[in-house]
């Protein structure tokens, strides 16, 4: 290996992210940052590379995190070329959600216990006027493109999604209630 190179799971395992070449699994684990979206995007490359029909797992469990890197992992996700499952435990909070639903339907699990949290953003400004205006309107940007793929992947509707993200409270709920908004296709009865 190159001096210039990274050494992806030594890396992985330093942000609370960690994937196993050998079963093509990945465990997401912590918080959705850029940390984090750099490493999915590194671990999907390199496997897809291997083997571009081999499918992937990915283990998720996460309070959630900044939008940003919850939009490049959903992009990194949805581009990849191998068939991906996913499998939410724990918690599937926030940011975190659409990362559940972008996988394409059949392909997403919850385990029986799993809790589940929707919630508007929460975002403190402070500057200059004109650019605490443009970061509003960034910020707004940013909700809609969170809202759209909610509405995109999910069996929820715009006024659904609202009811959940736009309310002013955190809405949580189990697997039985995912899989009724189709953020989740069905509960694990057994281990993958």
């Amino acid at each position: 290996m190159e001096d210039h190179e990274i050494d992806a799971l030594e890396l992985s395992e330093q942000r609370g992210l960690d994937w196993d070449e050998d079963h093509r699994a990945i465990r997401l684990f912590g918080d959705v940052n850029n940390q984090l979206a750099f490493t999915i995007w590194q671990a999907l490359a390199q496997l897809q590379y291997e083997d571009p029909t081999a499918p992937i797992t990915i283990f998720l469990n996460s309070a959630g995190g900044d939008i940003a890197s919850m939009l490049s992992t959903v992009d990194a996700i949805q581009l990849c070329e191998c068939p991906i499952k996913i499998i939410g435990t724990g918690i599937v909070m926030s940011a975190a959600v659409p990362i559940l639903a972008c996988c394409k339907p059949g392909h997403r699990f919850l385990t029986p216990r799993c809790r589940l949290m929707l919630h508007p953003p929460r975002v403190g400004l402070s500057g200059i006027q004109k650019n605490v205006e443009n970061a509003h309107r960034e910020m707004k940007l940013l909700h809609k493109m969170y809202k759209d793929i909610l509405i995109q992947t999910t069996k929820m509707t715009p006024d659904v999604v609202d009811k959940y993200v736009d309310n002013m409270e955190d809405r949580y709920f189990g697997p039985q209630q995912a899989v009724k908004l189709g953020i989740a296709d069905s509960i694990l009865r057994r281990l993958p």
